[in-house]
């Protein structure tokens, strides 16, 4: 079986040799790519090899964890081919979410890859400033900092063959590591509070009703997942919570779903949206010139849009469909291709949404 795995994959390999002219690269942050050792964003013949040494048993895994997709602790065939289709057609797919393996902070979504633990551990540091991405917990760190970790409720939503396990705290973390310690400032945006230290954006509105957790100046820094950036009144900007439903608000402290899908209070003015903040299926650089604070940067001048909303839904004027990942993000609807940015290669496809044929 050995023999036989280690001849096909070799036929791949060889097919990824011929082909190394026609490989595609990406600009800007390298996305996660099963086989690409050093996060560069394209996966080499070396580094081929090194995962058929790995699954031959020949290397530690060590070598190069991001072979590992499921996180079994093993390298399988159908790893090597997700690897050798990587080479062929270049890298995709989305940037590692917490928790994730990684080899550099470049293929992390969140900017920060913990090398000293095993395989990698994609991470957001300052979480007690920045706040967590869905799905991870904010806690401080030995270095007197904050990071997030991947919540979990079984082992077997952690990496387990590297010695992940879910933890007392439901995180993915080291049972030889001592826990840390969950930050006190954790509250989300549109969380109540009753003074800025409560809150993971590290401020408090105090005026408003039952105090409103936010973040300042996201016209610069963006907004966390589930909040939207808006212009204040006296100068600034500040993030408020998402919505479609009054019933995701602080109804009983005078809270509603307002007319820009956000929860702020019936009686107070709403808020100006970010004019420099850009729309679902508009161009971006960086996650920050998105109003939903997501900018699909593999796609051709980048395309804003919101992630997970199959459980935030969509702005006006997009539409939600799942992703290969099974994550969901947010795509402009259409009716012609003079919707679309069709100087950019855009289209409007048989969903009628702008996207790239």
């Amino acid at each position: 079986m050995a023999n036989r795995f280690l001849a096909l994959t070799l036929v791949l390999i060889g097919s990824a040799v011929v082909m190394r002219v026609a490989w595609k690269t990406h600009t800007g942050i390298a996305a996660v790519c099963v086989g690409d050792c050093n996060g560069d964003g394209e996966v080499t013949v070396d580094e081929l090899i090194t995962g058929v040494n790995i699954a031959l048993g020949s290397a530690n895994l060590s070598a190069c964890a991001v072979f590992d997709a499921n996180g079994d602790g093993e390298v399988t065939i159908d790893e090597i081919l997700s690897a050798v289709n990587s080479a062929l057609n270049g890298c995709s797919g989305h940037l590692g979410a917490v928790g994730d393996p990684c080899a550099s902070d470049g293929i992390c979504a969140d900017g920060t890859c913990f090398n000293s633990l095993p395989g990698g551990y994609c991470t957001r540091v300052d979480c007690a400033t920045n706040g967590c991405p869905d799905g991870s917990v904010c806690f401080n760190t030995s270095g007197s900092g904050s990071a997030c970790y991947k919540s979990c409720t079984s082992a077997s939503q952690c990496r387990s063959g590297e010695g992940y396990i879910c933890d007392a705290d439901n995180t993915c973390y080291l049972p030889a590591n001592p826990t840390p310690t969950p930050a006190p400032n954790s509250g989300r945006v549109g969380d109540p509070c009753t003074r800025d230290a409560d809150c993971a954006g590290s401020t408090c509105f105090t005026d408003l009703p039952g105090g409103y957790c936010s973040r300042l100046q996201c016209a610069t820094l963006g907004c966390p997942d589930g909040s939207t950036c808006f212009d204040l009144t006296a100068g600034g900007s500040a993030c408020y919570k998402t919505c479609t439903l009054p019933s995701q608000c602080r109804v009983a402290e005078g809270y509603t779903c307002d007319a820009d899908n956000s929860c702020y209070t019936a009686s107070g003015p709403t808020p100006t949206p970010k004019p420099n903040l850009k729309p679902v299926g508009d161009p971006c650089q960086l996650d920050t010139d998105c109003r939903d604070a997501w900018c699909f940067m593999d796609l051709p001048g980048g395309y804003c849009t919101r992630l997970d909303c199959a459980r935030l839904d969509c702005p006006s004027g997009s539409v939600c469909f799942d992703l290969a990942d099974g994550d969901s993000a947010c795509y402009k609807t259409c009716a012609s291709a003079a919707d679309c940015r069709a100087a950019e290669g855009y289209i409007c496809d048989t969903d009628n949404t702008c996207y790239v044929p």
